[in-house]
């Protein structure tokens, strides 16, 4: 019975493509095998797929779900999980059998669909997920017209109509549906979580091929010059010959203002770590999260950032850091590993005889940095275990990372203490918008030295690096890094139109971007009593929203059956004469039930009177044709009433 139905023109391929373009997101979140064998089992479907032995479809199934287990290192992951959900997916319709599994799976494009706004925060993924509503619509459509995708024009109308009805509603509940201090879409554990409290070489190298977004700002009034704009994340003060690490705490450095306080909001995104970024020297910070400002002039929350966190910061551009720290103080960032590097000492030891002033010889390290063959690039050689020596003295090619560390080393062994400092640097300013953009790729590393009556001052190395030896291959990294990005979203094409002059349109889609994360992907408890106090109402608790939520779709109810109800009947003269033929058979005696569809009523017709099988049949395909999708004439359905021979049917 139900076969006919999935026989009808376009139902196997429609429902093809609708989970196809739902699956098409999802398939760059999986490893690539993943992807290839969904797109196989889809392009099977609507041949040989639909053929397979019961036993052989178990079997594909199974060795999926293992090579999921294999390529995860196990199955309760999230990425595990995304995995089996485009495999099982694409191997549900090689089960399409029957109108079950069809509604089955029309109703799976949708939960794709919503699978991938949790994977995906962006404005192009939502907007390219939203315009696929009328295509997952007009799959569930087809399933109920006779003529299948047959009259497409009507079959998109009627999907764009059911999601522009359903459009208020959403915007409502979206609205007023009692939200959590966490916005909705999104999973924790996404994305690159940025510098760390360690640092060893190469952990900085690995951040600056990601694209993906670190945290935005919003200043109060103009933004510093891009020289100065250094986010200090952590200070690391302990050096085991690999890895810098924070060491222990200290007693709190005295700070002094040079100049005036630079204010700005900061829009972090989740980094599971347990500190803020701000610029240079954080004087005050009000954030949601409990932070304090620790000795070395860092901001530290008393738990791991785990979602987005707004928080506004006034910081020290000039300042004075430290001047006061006694020699007792300083003790721990003079400090070296007993053995390694013997060269680096050396050096660094007949340089200061040379230069007893610190500055002298730290100018005279950047002077060496600059005149001497030292490379800016992403192609580092492979360092030995002295890795100051044979950076310093011999590879001399390396990241911020590698010159951060080296001169850092280079001044305790000269004794001139230093310490690391990673966060990041620069950004990218937009003018529409009026904000920073700062990313995973603007990642850094530099240093701090401290100086009598000037306190800790900031030294970044790389800048001392002449532009004639900046390596090309950083530079084809990053433009391979753009590509490879592609579909990422829109942001290749931005970059596109940038290189073809459009500037301006990248800037003005950032400034979307920025507007749709803000007021959309993040909405969340707060942003959502802004809102309704924006709008006059006061502020409710969840049990007030809750109340009001179901009032107000029980009055909806209502007030929508209070019309349907009241509403005339329609004199349609096609009901007239359908209403006609079941009377007709009534007095035949078969009857119809209230319940019964055209379709139902007619089986039983015809069952009733074989030899009128053929002028049964065609006056309701008739009927449900001009009912339902308005194809055909009430002239023809009046000479399908003629045929049928009610005599006879009466005799009967």
């Amino acid at each position: 019975m139900k076969r006919f139905e999935l026989d009808r023109p376009g139902v196997r391929p429609l429902l093809l493509l609708a989970i196809s373009a739902a699956l098409l997101p999802l398939w760059l979140k999986t490893p690539a095998w993943v992807g290839a064998v969904s797109a196989l089992v889809l392009l099977s479907a609507l041949g040989v797929g639909k053929r397979l032995p019961r036993w052989l479809l178990l079997s594909l199934v199974i060795a999926a779900s293992a090579g999921v287990v294999f390529q995860h290192k196990g199955l309760f992951t999230r990425d595990a999980g995304l995995s089996l959900i485009v495999l099982m997916a694409s191997f549900k319709l090689l089960e399409l059998k029957n109108y079950r599994d069809a509604m089955l799976i029309s109703a799976l494009t949708f939960f794709l669909s919503f699978v991938g706004l949790l994977f995906y925060q962006s404005l192009a993924v939502a907007l390219y997920l939203f315009l696929l509503l009328p295509l997952h619509t007009a799959a569930v459509l087809v399933l109920h017209r006779l003529e299948g995708w047959r009259g497409l024009l009507v079959l998109a109308k009627d999907s764009g109509r059911f999601v522009l009805l359903a459009l208020p509603l959403v915007a409502l509940l979206y609205l007023f549906f009692p939200r959590l201090s966490a916005p909705l879409w999104r999973l924790p554990g996404s994305g690159v979580t940025g510098p760390t409290d360690s640092m060893t070489i190469g952990d900085v190298q690995s951040l600056v091929l990601s694209d993906e977004l670190a945290f935005r700002v919003k200043f109060d009034g103009p933004p510093p010059p891009e020289n100065e704009r250094y986010w200090r994340g952590t200070v690391l003060a302990d050096f085991d010959g690999l890895a810098w690490t924070v060491g222990m705490p200290q007693a709190p450095e005295k700070i002094e203002s040079l100049g005036p306080v630079q204010r700005y909001k900061v829009a972090l995104e989740p980094t599971r770590l347990r500190w803020l970024y701000a610029l240079d020297i954080p004087q005050t910070v009000d954030s949601p999260l409990q932070t304090r400002r620790a000795w070395n002039a860092t901001l530290l929350t008393y738990s791991f950032v785990r979602q987005r966190v707004d928080y506004s910061v006034e910081s020290l551009l000039k300042y004075r850091l430290g001047a006061d720290a006694t020699e007792k103080q300083l003790q721990p960032y003079l400090a070296l590993p007993d053995s390694g590097n013997p060269q680096a000492r050396q050096y660094a030891r007949q340089l200061r005889q040379r230069h007893p002033d610190p500055l002298q010889f730290t100018e005279q390290l950047l002077r060496t940095i600059h005149t001497d063959n030292y490379w800016y690039t992403l192609q580092v050689p492979e360092l030995s275990e002295d890795i100051v020596d044979d950076f310093w003295f011999n590879k001399k090619r390396g990241f911020c990372e590698h010159y951060a560390n080296a001169v850092t080393f280079l001044l305790r062994a000269g004794g001139v203490p230093a310490r690391v400092v990673v966060g990041y640097q620069g950004g990218e300013w937009n003018p529409y918008g009026e904000f920073l953009t700062v990313r995973h790729l603007d990642a850094h590393a530099w240093l701090e030295f401290w100086q009598q009556d000037k306190g800790w001052t900031r030294l970044d190395p790389t800048a001392a690096i002449s532009p004639a030896r900046i390596d090309e291959s950083y530079l084809q990294r990053i433009a391979k890094r753009d590509a490879l990005m592609a579909f990422e979203g829109w942001d290749s094409v931005a970059n596109t139109v940038a290189d073809a002059g459009g500037w301006a349109v990248t800037q003005w889609w950032q400034e979307a971007n920025r507007w749709f994360e803000a007021n959309v992907s993040q909405f969340n408890a707060d942003l959502q009593q802004d809102w309704l106090q924006n709008l006059g109402l006061p502020k409710l608790s969840m049990a007030d929203m809750v109340r009001i939520l179901v009032f107000g779709v029980l009055t909806l109810m209502f007030a929508s059956a209070w019309f349907i109800l009241r509403a005339r009947p329609i004199r349609d003269p096609v009901a007239r004469v359908y209403a006609a033929f079941c009377a007709k058979l009534a007095r035949a005696g078969i009857r119809r039930e209230p319940h019964e569809t055209p379709q139902d009523f007619l089986r039983r017709a015809q069952r009733a009177f074989p030899a009128e099988r053929g002028e049964l049949r065609a006056f309701i395909d008739c009927y449900l044709a001009l009912r339902y999708a308005e194809i055909g004439s009430l002239r023809e359905l009046h000479a399908q009433w003629r045929r049928l021979r009610w005599r006879r049917l009466k005799v009967l």
